[in-house]
Parts: structure tokens; sequence; C-alpha cells
């Protein structure tokens, strides 16, 4: 009990009484605080109070902290302002399981007034942990390794006021964690293309990594000056690859070993002077304006160095012309002859 004296203007004075809730540990107070006047005073405070209902000249403090509560003391004209340091307590600290993966479970403890002075956990039939004398007001964190099953989790806890939890039983499961079988990694070989006298490839040269079963393809062009005799074959370790029909494009179906590309059937031109023999192909371009000239009807296929058909091309007997062809390097491709580089001004 702790008086308060206030001077009255008829100079007597008057007792106030402050009760003390239930007392606890280390200066703090687990119940509620109460703060009376005698008879012919009122009493105000600041911060959260509660008037009990019985009478209008006691004040009762119930908000949890730590912290200096003002009120104020009247009687007539005169009043006295004063501060009561409080210290409350009320409640206990609480525990809740937080997370949990296939291999732990974590739970935390807390108390956000006095903060916990120890606690003590039983995982399952194990031994129990002790930790006390703490001072902690941050939330504890607790990790703890579980194989697969269900577990019981008992924890107690006391906080710094003395309030102690109920015992707090938490049951939980840990799953089997699943098994994800391993991507195998695809094989990987080797496409290799040296260079070949007399011809060039849309792929260039070089060694190419293909996945194991999957496609390799390329267009052949058969050079300059090796154009008047020369029958391509492409080989693939020794065995003959036929260019598809549509394109002429050469394919690798299926990779399934290191591959080697060899190009027979390539012989040089006897001359290399721009001779005009009957009935042969002649081409030339003016102005976007690509002409052929063919001794006999024959199709054809314009394609880009990318490997891509731009145009298909039905070529009657004589002289045709073909308007609007995109400048720049292009391959024509005649059915049942090598790719010729053409140059579209």
């Amino acid at each position: 009990m702790v008086d308060i004296k206030i001077i009255q203007n008829i100079a007597s004075e008057q007792n106030v009484s402050i009760t003390y809730g239930s007392k606890g540990n280390n200066g703090w107070y687990t119940s509620d605080i109460k703060i009376e006047c005698p008879e012919g005073f009122t009493i105000e405070g600041e911060k959260v109070a509660l008037k009990d209902a019985s009478s209008k000249i006691d004040l009762i403090i119930s908000e949890e902290g730590n912290y200096d509560f003002e009120y104020t003391i009247k009687s007539f004209s005169h009043s006295k302002t004063d501060k009561l340091s409080v210290a409350l307590d009320k409640t206990g600290p609480i525990v809740d399981l937080t997370t949990k993966n296939y291999t732990s479970a974590t739970f935390t403890i807390m108390d956000n007034v006095s903060g916990i002075a120890s606690y003590e956990y039983t995982l399952d039939n194990n031994e129990p942990v002790l930790n006390d004398d703490l001072s902690i007001t941050d939330p504890i964190t607790i990790t703890l390794p579980c194989k697969s099953g269900n577990h019981t989790l008992l924890v107690n806890a006391v906080d710094l006021a003395g309030n102690t939890m109920d015992a707090k039983t938490i049951s939980f499961t840990i799953e089997n964690e699943p098994y994800y079988p391993p991507v195998p990694l695809p094989n990987y070989y080797s496409v290799i293309i040296p260079e070949i006298e007399g011809v060039s490839f849309s792929s260039g040269n070089g060694s190419f990594d293909v996945a194991e079963d999957y496609a390799f393809g390329f267009y052949l062009y058969v050079n300059e000056g090796y154009m008047q005799n020369s029958k391509p074959v492409v080989l693939a370790n020794g065995e003959e690859i036929v260019s598809r029909e549509v394109d002429g494009k050469y394919i690798i179906k299926h990779v399934t070993t290191d591959t080697t590309i060899e190009v027979t059937g390539i012989v040089k031109d006897h001359s290399t002077a721009n001779t005009e023999i009957e009935n042969s192909i002649k081409i030339w371009s003016l102005n976007s304006i690509l002409s052929i000239y063919v001794p006999r009807p024959l199709q054809g296929y314009l394609i880009d160095l990318s490997g891509n058909i731009i145009k298909v091309v039905h070529l009657s007997a004589g002289e045709n012309s073909i308007i609007g062809v995109p400048s720049g390097l292009l391959i024509l491709k005649l059915e049942g002859m090598p790719g010729r580089k053409i140059v579209i001004e």
C-alpha cells in the first residue's frame, strides 16, 4: 500500500491509496492495479484505465507493459498530477509450431510483455530439455530434427513476471520426402564436316555437338570452277545420304555415334572461261529480275544462306524471268543438280 498526500485548500491531509495486484518476479505485477481516492475527490488517468463500476472515485490500471501511468487527483479548484511506474504482466508465454519440412520441425516460444525466464520441452519419449535463468524478450525459435512419422511435443514456459503457461502438447506429422528420379543427361555426339575442295556447306565447317537420336542437316553447294562435271555424293561414316527432294537438304535423321561427313564426285572444271555451250543453263540478273535459261522444263528453289526456301520456281524451256527476287546472295537449286550461288543486284 502506497499513500499519496493531497494538500487541499482547507489545509487538511487526505490519503490516496494505491493497491497493487499480485506481486510477481523481478519487480513485475501479475494482476490489475487500483488507485482509490477518498470521498469528495475525483481521479482521472491517461493511457488505458477502467473506472470501477461501483465507485467514481477509483481507477483500475489493466494495460500490460512497463510504462509510466499519469493521473490527476482533483478537489474543487485544486488538483495534483503524479505518475505511477507500472510493470504489469498478467498473461503467461505462448508457444506455437511455426514450420516443418521433411527433416525437422520449428516451434516458437514468446512473451511480448516481460519476456521468457525459462522453458522446457520434451519431444516424443526423449529426455526433457530445460533452459532456465533466461531474460529474453524476443521470440525464441527452436528447430528439432525429426524423422518421418507422427510426433508429440510437450512444452512448458515461465515468463520473467512469474506467469506460467499451461503445458501445451503439439502433435504433428513429418511427411516422407518425395522421391524424384534423376533426369538422365543426353549423350552428345560430334558431327564433323571437314573442309572439302570444291564444295561449301550451309552449316560451315567444323565439329558440331548433337544430342543422341536428334537430327542434323545441312545444304551442300558446289563452288564455282567445279560445276561442269561434278556429281556430288554425300557420305556419313561411309554411308550415302540422299538429299531431300523438296529442297535438296541433306539430313542425318538419327545421330547415334560420332559422324564424319565426306563428299565424293567433285570434279574441277577443265576450263574456267565463260564458254557458252549449246543447251547449257545460263543465269543472270538485273534490277531485281532473275533471268534463267534452261534447255528443258525444270523445277527449282531459291534458298537463302540460312537454308530457308524463299521461292519455288517452275521453269519452261528457254528464257524465264523471275520478278521481285530479294537482293543479296542466294542459292539456286535446280532438280537433279547441285546448288549454284547467285547474286541478285
